[in-house]
């Protein structure tokens, strides 16, 4: 076939050339992390980082570095050696075999091409300097003396060497070979606040496989890259934001690294080196990582969203046969006759609201958390105006006083704010304390904005069978676990219907004032816990 519905992947552990050169792959999505003799067509092929990780990202967090001190002994850090392109070299060797960077279309879908018919973009305004390898050295001489300059003139700041003595052969021209060993790179790299990345100078060359390998060892040892050069392309750029974790400089301002960096103030690099930890420890660090990183970039692509996470099983503590008998008594004392809210129906609230918003879509991969999975509430929904409920979009929507506002009475009977309605769940811990349990659970009766009571039993023994319920006006559902843990409170049961949940003790006594006050309070700071 002609390659359609096909993703050809190369898992890169070492240095090494281009693989996919003078073949054609025709409409198959390559994924790779050297482009060199291959073009990377935008949106279309995907740069992966190299497989250097272990298989799985269990334990990764165990071997990397503290994010502290901010400041480390060195300024910035440097260690590689320019590969001398040779003049039969045909990575934009002469501009007369080149043809402007366009892309040839085989059935509508963008064809790969080597990178050898394609114009680098200098040769626009300078095609007699290309036409040999002199403008390569040019660049490299005026980068070495820059940065040598600097090292002369901050010796206690900056780690320069552009000296590697022997490297490997397989290094692409126009790149910067890899000196030293993995663990003598890395023992520098540890005590550099900052680590230079040179993109290759060849503006042909999309990706190079020493470049990826720079990347990743400045982001697992904390140091914060900076990359030299705005055609070098990082991996999964296409849903990851990388100048909020790496610093993005044009090859010109080689001469203003020091005092550029030195502005820095100490939150921006924590920031910088918080976000860049959270990309390798979610994308880059293991090979179940990337593959993962791989298939969310294609399924975005395509507009799909993530699988949905697994809920929790509930099983009732009761036989299926059985059924609990209702309390008769008197119902206990209101705690005030203060109107809090109405007592109504419980609904749930709506799930997976947001799966193919795109204004959403990539906050996901750049924001702390889990980008593989969609869950069916996130804390960080958009907020419509103030005045949107009255204008179209008042579906759902409790304003207080109904649009004219109040006090007392009219903003208790209204839930308000710019959120829709909705209720909570209190999901309340107990171990075989039966009658703590009957007194808790009677002090809910009448409780405003209640969807119903999860009660998690930790005993091993069930409760009694003579064990009289209250009849609150809501379902308690009673959940058997599988061992006594205090953790067991945390986790997404499948009988919780709402996104807000009330974590409480048997043994705790809030008034419904209290707890209503609190629901509220959690409606408007959504992303905080409240209590």
């Amino acid at each position: 076939g002609d390659g359609r519905n096909h993703v050809l992947l190369t898992l890169s552990s070492s240095v090494r050339n281009d693989l996919f050169r003078g073949v054609n792959t025709g409409r198959a999505i390559l994924a790779q992390s050297a482009f060199t003799s291959t073009a990377f067509r935008d949106k279309f092929d995907v740069l992966i980082p190299p497989n250097l990780g272990p298989s799985t990202s269990d334990n990764v967090w165990q071997t990397l570095p503290m994010l502290s001190p901010l400041r480390r002994k060195y300024l910035l850090n440097y260690w590689g050696q320019f590969v001398i392109p040779d003049r039969g070299f045909d990575h934009g060797a002469s501009s007369n075999e080149h043809i402007d960077k366009q892309s040839r279309k085989v059935g509508g879908f963008v064809n790969n091409m080597n990178v050898a018919m394609r114009r680098p973009l200098a040769a626009v305004e300078s095609s007699q300097i290309l036409s040999s390898s002199s403008l390569y050295s040019h660049i490299e001489q005026a980068i070495v003396s820059s940065l040598k300059s600097f090292q002369n003139s901050h010796q206690s700041n900056i780690f320069v060497d552009f000296s590697c003595g022997q490297f490997n052969v397989s290094f692409t021209p126009s790149d910067w070979a890899l000196c030293g060993s993995e663990s003598s790179r890395e023992e520098r790299i540890l005590q550099s606040t900052f680590t230079l990345i040179i993109a290759p100078l060849n503006m042909s060359i999309d990706s190079t496989t020493a470049f990826q390998i720079r990347v990743f060892e400045a982001l697992k040892q904390g140091s914060i890259p900076v990359v030299l050069g705005s055609h070098g392309l990082l991996p999964y750029s296409e849903i990851i934001h990388w100048n909020t974790a790496a610093i993005l400089l044009p090859t010109p301002r080689v001469t203003e690294i020091p005092f550029y960096l030195q502005s820095f103030p100490d939150e921006d690099i924590s920031a910088l080196r918080r976000q860049g930890r959270m990309f390798f420890q979610t994308y880059l660090c293991s090979t179940h990582s990337l593959l993962d990183t791989l298939l969310a970039v294609i399924r975005t692509r395509l507009q799909i969203p993530a699988h949905a996470v697994s809920e929790h099983p509930s099983p009732s503590v009761f036989p299926a046969s059985f059924t609990p008998l209702r309390y008769e008594g008197p119902d206990p004392e209101p705690e005030s006759d203060e109107v809090l809210g109405p007592v109504e129906t419980p609904f749930p609230s709506e799930i997976y609201r947001h799966n193919f918003s795109h204004s959403l879509l990539l906050d996901s991969f750049n924001n702390p958390g889990d980008p593989f999975t969609l869950y069916p509430f996130t804390p960080f929904e958009p907020w419509m105006s103030s005045d949107a409920k009255f204008k179209g979009s008042g579906y759902g929507f409790r304003p207080v006083g109904r649009g004219a506002g109040g006090d007392g009475k009219e903003f208790s009977e209204a839930l308000g704010g710019n959120m829709p309605r909705e209720q909570f769940t209190i999901v309340l811990l107990t171990y075989d304390r039966e009658v703590v349990l009957m007194q808790a659970l009677h002090r809910f009766k009448g409780l405003p904005f209640l969807n119903k009571v999860v009660v998690v039993w930790n005993a091993a023994v069930p409760p009694s069978i003579d064990l009289r319920w209250p009849e609150i006006g809501v379902p308690i559902k009673v959940i058997k676990t599988l061992k006594n843990s205090l953790n067991n409170r945390f986790l997404p049961y499948s009988v919780i219907e709402t996104e807000a949940i009330l974590s409480i003790d048997d043994d705790a006594h809030l008034r419904h004032d209290e707890i209503v006050f609190g629901f509220r309070v959690w409606r408007e700071e959504r992303s905080r816990i409240v209590g």
